[in-house]
């Protein structure tokens, strides 16, 4: 709810009688909203891995991976004829780009899921989209 800017009158001195007048803004509050879920089932996470090509070609995806909350676990949807190199790409941990910051696939699945696209190269030219949130699957 907000409120309109109360005014406040400072204190007067012994003799004085001040008429300047102190605006105070009301004090922003922030309410944590939780995502909306019309289905009840638990939250997956979906990106796609795919080959940088750019400028020379359009790049060609080459997999959809998702994160399922349920299980806590990373499973292929599709992956073309680079399966190996996905599975490969999927059984590594990798570190996000410009940090030191390294992202363990086994020890935080989900949070490996929702920073991959962060890593750049994964391997040879294989890179991962920033991942969506899906609740009807």
């Amino acid at each position: 709810m907000e409120e309109a800017a109360k005014i406040v009158k400072p204190p007067t001195k012994a003799g004085f009688a001040s008429f300047k007048e102190v605006i105070k803004e009301p004090e922003e509050t922030h309410e944590v909203v939780e995502p909306f879920n019309p289905s009840g089932k638990p939250a997956r996470y979906y990106f796609s891995i795919y080959e940088h090509l750019e400028p020379y070609m359009k790049d060609k995806t080459v997999a959809t991976v998702y994160y399922d909350e349920g299980d806590n676990n990373i499973h292929i949807e599709y992956a073309s004829t680079k399966k190996a190199r996905v599975t490969t790409i999927l059984g590594s941990d990798y570190q996000i780009e410009g940090t030191t910051t390294v992202m363990s696939r086994t020890e935080f699945p989900k949070e490996w899921a929702l920073n991959i696209h962060k890593a750049g190269d994964l391997l040879e030219n294989l890179r991962a989209t920033e991942p969506v949130r899906e609740y009807n699957y």
